[in-house]
Protein backbone atom coordinates (compact mmCIF):
# COMPACT_ATOMS: atom_id res chain seq x y z
CA UNK A 1 0.00 0.00 0.00
CA UNK A 2 1.59 3.58 -0.61
CA UNK A 3 2.49 5.66 2.23
CA UNK A 4 1.40 9.19 1.91
CA UNK A 5 1.79 12.45 4.29
CA UNK A 6 0.53 15.64 3.48
CA UNK A 7 0.57 18.81 4.73
CA UNK A 8 -1.73 20.79 6.57
CA UNK A 9 -2.93 22.81 3.38
CA UNK A 10 -4.25 19.71 2.08
CA UNK A 11 -6.06 18.79 5.08
CA UNK A 12 -7.71 22.25 5.30
CA UNK A 13 -8.49 22.50 1.52
CA UNK A 14 -10.21 18.51 1.91
CA UNK A 15 -12.20 19.83 4.49
CA UNK A 16 -13.53 22.88 2.97
CA UNK A 17 -14.40 21.11 -0.03
CA UNK A 18 -15.34 17.75 -1.12
CA UNK A 19 -14.03 18.29 -4.83
CA UNK A 20 -10.63 18.34 -6.28
CA UNK A 21 -7.57 16.77 -6.04
CA UNK A 22 -6.98 17.11 -2.30
CA UNK A 23 -10.39 15.42 -1.73
CA UNK A 24 -8.90 12.48 -3.72
CA UNK A 25 -6.59 11.88 -1.33
CA UNK A 26 -8.30 12.56 1.33
CA UNK A 27 -11.33 10.13 -0.14
CA UNK A 28 -8.50 7.61 -1.04
CA UNK A 29 -7.35 7.57 2.43
CA UNK A 30 -10.82 7.10 3.89
CA UNK A 31 -11.42 4.17 1.03
CA UNK A 32 -8.54 2.09 2.67
CA UNK A 33 -6.39 2.60 -0.63
CA UNK A 34 -3.22 4.71 0.85
CA UNK A 35 -1.84 4.56 4.37
CA UNK A 36 -2.14 8.63 5.34
CA UNK A 37 0.46 9.13 7.94
CA UNK A 38 0.55 12.49 10.24
CA UNK A 39 2.33 14.25 13.52
CA UNK A 40 0.89 15.87 16.45
CA UNK A 41 2.51 18.54 14.65
CA UNK A 42 0.36 18.67 11.81
CA UNK A 43 -3.07 17.75 13.66
CA UNK A 44 -2.40 21.13 16.33
CA UNK A 45 -1.17 23.77 13.02
CA UNK A 46 -4.88 22.16 11.33
CA UNK A 47 -6.66 23.10 14.35
CA UNK A 48 -5.04 26.67 15.15
CA UNK A 49 -5.41 27.46 11.10
CA UNK A 50 -9.25 26.40 11.24
CA UNK A 51 -9.85 29.24 13.58
CA UNK A 52 -8.48 31.86 11.35
CA UNK A 53 -11.35 33.83 10.01
CA UNK A 54 -10.18 33.71 6.54
CA UNK A 55 -10.57 30.12 7.32
CA UNK A 56 -13.56 30.31 9.25
CA UNK A 57 -16.03 31.98 6.75
CA UNK A 58 -15.32 29.40 4.29
CA UNK A 59 -16.51 26.55 6.59
CA UNK A 60 -20.16 26.05 5.74
CA UNK A 61 -23.05 23.77 7.75
CA UNK A 62 -22.32 20.84 5.12
CA UNK A 63 -18.67 20.36 6.00
CA UNK A 64 -18.11 17.75 8.32
CA UNK A 65 -17.21 18.90 11.94
CA UNK A 66 -13.62 19.07 12.95
CA UNK A 67 -14.02 16.35 15.26
CA UNK A 68 -15.44 13.81 12.74
CA UNK A 69 -12.46 14.78 9.86
CA UNK A 70 -10.03 14.76 12.54
CA UNK A 71 -11.11 11.66 14.15
CA UNK A 72 -11.06 9.45 10.75
CA UNK A 73 -7.68 10.79 10.71
CA UNK A 74 -6.33 10.06 14.05
CA UNK A 75 -8.48 6.41 13.75
CA UNK A 76 -7.24 5.09 10.99
CA UNK A 77 -4.01 6.81 9.91
CA UNK A 78 -0.63 6.57 11.21
CA UNK A 79 0.86 9.05 13.82
CA UNK A 80 4.31 9.10 14.08
CA UNK A 81 7.43 11.41 15.04
CA UNK A 82 8.86 13.28 12.39
CA UNK A 83 12.33 12.89 12.48
CA UNK A 84 14.39 16.47 13.21
CA UNK A 85 15.67 17.81 9.82
CA UNK A 86 16.59 21.29 8.86
CA UNK A 87 16.78 21.54 5.03
CA UNK A 88 13.35 23.44 4.50
CA UNK A 89 13.87 27.20 3.23
CA UNK A 90 11.05 27.43 5.15
CA UNK A 91 11.89 25.83 8.54
CA UNK A 92 8.26 25.25 9.47
CA UNK A 93 8.20 22.77 6.92
CA UNK A 94 11.10 20.14 8.22
CA UNK A 95 8.49 18.61 10.08
CA UNK A 96 6.81 17.27 6.70
CA UNK A 97 9.87 15.97 5.24
CA UNK A 98 10.67 14.64 8.97
CA UNK A 99 7.52 12.64 8.52
CA UNK A 100 8.37 11.56 5.65
CA UNK A 101 11.35 10.16 6.30
CA UNK A 102 10.18 8.40 9.54
CA UNK A 103 6.83 6.80 6.88
CA UNK A 104 9.82 5.78 4.26
CA UNK A 105 10.30 3.36 7.05
CA UNK A 106 8.42 0.52 8.48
Amino acid sequence: MRRVVIDTSVLLRAFLKNTGNDWKVYEQFLEGNIELYYSQELVDEFLKAIKYPRIQKRVKIENVSVEVFLGSLVEWGRLKVPKSVEICRDARDNHVIGLAMRAKRK
